[in-house]
Parts: C-alpha cells; structure tokens; sequence
C-alpha cells in the first residue's frame, strides 16, 4: 500500500480516533505494521483540526464518542477532503449505525472486537478506493479544463484507436473488459470510462480479485451476515450493493475462483445480489468494468474460466496494446514522467540525452509503460538536476536472471513454496524490512505480503 512502484514515496497516512486510548493505541499499532504514517486524535474535535492541517488517506474513527461522535466527523471531514477514505468502528448494536453512515460517503465498518487481519484489509481497501477517487477527480479536471479524454498520454495510432472505443463506450452501462499486458494502462481506461460515462457522480469500488484469499473474495464482493462463516462477526454489505447506482471495477477478474465466478455470472444476468448465509436477496444497479493481463479465451479452453461468464463480461472488448507495439510513445511518455517526478520529488531534471533516448527506444519494456515510469523514478531521484544520460540508466537489471545462469547458477532442489518463501525473505532483508517496498519489489500487494508472511510465521 503506497503511492509508488519504487518505495520512495510517502507512505499512507491514517488518523485514528477513538476516546479510550487503549482501543487508539492498538489500532494504531495494527496498521503501522502496514507501514503507514499513523496519527491520534482521543476526540472528534481534534480529529477535525488534525485532518484540517494535514493532508490524511484515511481515518479509522469509532461511531460512539463524546462532543463531535463518529457520524458528524464523517460529514465534517468529507466537507474538509471529500476523496478521503473513513472507516467507522461499531460496538454491537450500532450496526444499522454504520450503515447509515456508509451512505454518507463512509468506506466501510468494523465490529468490535477488532480482528487485525479484517482492520488491515478494510484500511486498504479504503485507502485503494480513496486513491482511485482522487485520482478520477483529478482526471474530471483535467476534462473540464483541457478537454483532455482519457489522461493517458499517446500520439500512436493504435492507442488513439483505443481511446475512441473508449469515449463511444463511456456514455453506456455496458459491462467492458479491458484487456492487455501488466502495466499497459487498464486502471487508467478504466477511471476513464468512470469519469467520462453517466455514473460519474456515483459510488466507485475497485477490487482486486488476485489480492484476495479465495475465502475472501466472494465475501467482498457479495458480503455476508453474522455467523455465515468463523470471522463473520458482523453483517457487512458487499461491494456490489454498497455500488448501487454506481460501478464497480474488477481488476484481475481472470483470478476469481469458479465458485465465485457462478455467482458473479449470476449477478451479471440478474442484478441479484445475496449475501453469503442469507436467505433473501435484492437488486442493485451497478455498472462493471473489468480487466484481466490473461488470455480469458485459453483459460476457458483449458477449463479454468466459465465460457458463459467470459461472454457475459466481454460484451464490449477494450485491447491495449503493449508499449513495443507503441514505440513513438515511449519518448513522449518519458519525458511527461521527467516533470511528474520532478514536481513530486522537488528536483530539477531538464530531459534525456539523444543517447539516453535511444536506449529508452531499444529496450523491450517488458513491464510496458509503469517499467518505463518507474526507471524515469529511480533516474530522476539518483541525478536530481540537469539532463539524464546513458550511464543514469541502470541497463543491467532486465538481465538478472540470464546473468545467473551465464554463471552456471544452481537452484535448490526445493519445492515451489520454498522458494518462494526465501525469495520473499531475501526481498524483505534487501528493503530492511520495509514490507511495503518489499510487496512493490515483488509485484503483489501489500496484504497479499503480509499474509503469506503470516504463513510463514506458522510454520
């Protein structure tokens, strides 16, 4: 959980309010594991100025507290920063509480007692959901100011095409899958299709289905009631029916378990929603967008996607291309990365030698255009000032593994798991134990880390 890919800037940072300092402290104890950059207020009021002065991700605020209770700091706080992710936590009884307060703009609630796993995921998940908002605002004011589409970058015919589909596509309530390689735009086409269509104003949710255990993933998406499952301590709606009247975006869909996909399918026919141990069920209204980097077609074939629902989400096909397919972009997209950077990390880099430029050019970019933004990143932070040259451009590093064999490198003859377990402890002794930058190093999310950390430590 972090605004970047490289683990230099800032971490999250989250206010936590509650009167009883025993229940403050331990939450914030909880979530600077994550890590994140936690804050204290012991009363509304002070939460309130605290918020005023510094600019916070998310507040985890309990409902029941004297002068200004949870409810009214929601309203306050969405007032202050409207983007802002707010997590309300309940003792039992205060539920119908908490609901009220989630249509107020609140991300989610907790049920006292607190179960760490569920207070790190909800946080996430309103810190994501948060960022994704600030970041459709942004692009709605770049679309009321410059009549810019889509906030994504591209002078390439095969992009432009793209875009096209895109603004046709936006004013409808048709299910998309945007499909391409890891790193070729999908969030950014589909916050655009958001921003763009006529459900801009309503809820947004987006959901990783690959950072979401398979017990997990049907839960979110659907919710539950109380005693439906061990851990289900609370009712808690799902992110489908908290969307009503909005979209949801369900990014990589192609790693929903089949269990999961039957009752998505379901969803898509219907508009029915039923949470997991609940006999009713309702209809809702909710437009979803969906994007996956695997060839759904084959895992159909191969058995592991449902055929129906492949269709029921691919009535209209977005396709990125990757950024080799783009090269004339690669140029454009590094320098407007050259002035992100610098605005970010106050430095003062001024653009790319020729020779620089061609070694941008003849590079794979396997990674595609976050690759390319994240060695713009690192570059920008090493030289801070003038222009960037070839020896700035650490060219080895695309070349690890075939280096390691070159130097008849041996494996160990250990399972699958095993490696994995000591490819997660050497990342995590690189980065000095800072698990963030250690789940960026490793392409996965940073619950996804701490999880399978969490594993590791019971064994």
């Amino acid at each position: 959980m972090t605004e970047s890919t490289l683990g230099v800037s800032r971490k999250p940072r989250i206010l936590v309010v509650d009167d009883t300092a025993m229940t403050r402290e331990t939450i914030a104890a909880i979530l600077s594991e994550i890590p994140a950059d936690v804050a204290t207020a012991n009363n509304g009021e002070e939460a309130l100025k605290l918020v005023k002065e510094t600019p916070f991700d998310t507040v985890v605020s309990d409902i029941m507290m004297p002068g200004i209770d949870g409810l009214e700091l929601l309203r306050e706080v969405k007032k202050v920063t409207p983007s802002i992710g707010f997590v309300l936590v309940t003792g039992y009884g205060n539920v119908r509480d908490a609901v009220t307060a989630m249509r107020h703009g609140a991300s989610d609630y907790l049920q006292k007692p607190i179960q760490n796993d569920e207070l790190i995921a909800v946080v996430e998940r309103a810190y994501e959901n948060s960022k994704m908002r600030r970041e459709i605002e942004d692009l709605r004011r770049k679309v009321r100011e410059k009549g810019d589409i889509s906030g994504i970058l591209t002078c390439s015919e095969k992009m432009k095409s793209v875009l096209r589909i895109v603004q046709d596509v936006s004013h409808t309530d048709a299910t998309v899958l945007i499909t391409g390689e890891s790193g070729t735009g999908k969030e950014l086409v589909a916050r655009a299709l958001v921003v763009l269509g006529k459900r801009s104003t309503g809820p947004f949710f987006a959901v990783n289905c690959a950072a979401l255990t398979e017990s997990l993933v049907e839960s979110e998406l659907f919710g539950h009631v109380r005693g439906a499952f061990t851990g289900a301590h609370s009712d808690r709606e799902g992110i489908l029916g908290e969307a009503d009247g909005g979209t949801v975006f369900l990014d990589e869909v192609g790693e929903l378990p089949m269990a999961t996909q039957a009752k998505l399918l379901r969803f898509l026919e219907t508009g029915e929603v039923q949470r997991i141990g609940d006999v009713k069920t309702r209809i809702v209204d909710v437009r979803v967008l969906a994007a996956t980097n695997r060839e759904l077609k084959e895992e159909v074939r191969a058995g592991r996607y449902r055929e129906d629902l492949f269709f029921r989400l691919n009535v209209v096909s977005v396709e990125l291309p990757p950024l080799r397919e783009r090269p004339e972009d690669i140029i454009l997209l590094a320098e407007h990365f050259i002035q992100e950077m610098n605005d970010k990390h106050n430095t003062t880099v001024t653009g790319l030698s020729q020779t620089a430029k061609e070694v941008l050019m003849s590079k794979k970019w396997q990674g595609n255009v976050r690759e390319l933004r994240n060695w713009i990143e690192r570059m920008v932070i090493i030289r801070g000032h003038g222009t960037l040259e070839v020896e700035d451009i650490n060219i080895g590093k695309e070349n690890a593994f075939s280096d390691l064999t070159a130097r008849d490198f041996s494996w160990p003859d250990w399972p699958l798991e095993k490696l994995e377990q000591e490819y997660i402890k050497h990342v995590l002794h690189q980065v000095r134990g800072n698990r963030t930058v250690a789940a960026d190093k490793l392409g996965i999310s940073r619950v996804t880390l701490w999880r399978k950390i969490k594993d590791m430590e019971g064994e």
